[in-house]
């Protein structure tokens, strides 16, 4: 039990300064780019997709780090910053495996799924 409370105190510690930087980056481009397009949000994704790929790396492959010390920064860390790090490592590893059509159905599935229920979303407040 006490191992566990370690992976919840650091998941959330991992996951706070993943918030935090995702907050201060979309706050930044955001001021700077003045821009309609969400580009602070295409930095974040992008960015948690590059460390979410490092630290898998550095986990798995080269043994550097432990599995449970990669899990925390990956779902707390990663996961903060944004999901969009996770999608992209499932949908690699789907084209990596030969599974091109699961692969093509995980992006397409992901996008207008969660356009969707964002548009659901939308509906449900402006006609509560």
């Amino acid at each position: 039990m006490e191992r566990f409370m370690e992976k919840i105190i650091l998941v959330f510690a991992f996951g706070g300064i993943g918030s935090l930087m995702r907050f201060g980056v979309s706050s930044f481009t955001k001021t700077i780019a003045g821009t309609t397009f969400p580009i602070g949000t295409l930095i974040v994704n992008c960015l948690g997709s590059f460390i979410f790929g490092l630290i898998w790396s550095i986990g798995s492959e080269k043994a550097a780090l432990s599995p449970q010390l990669s899990s925390v920064i990956l779902i707390g860390f990663a996961g903060a910053l944004t999901t969009f790090s996770t999608f992209s490592f499932d949908t690699v590893q789907l084209f990596k495996n030969q599974h091109i059509g699961l692969a093509i159905a995980n992006v397409l599935l992901n996008n207008f799924l969660c356009l969707g229920f964002l548009l659901a979303g939308t509906i449900v407040v402006k006609n509560a």
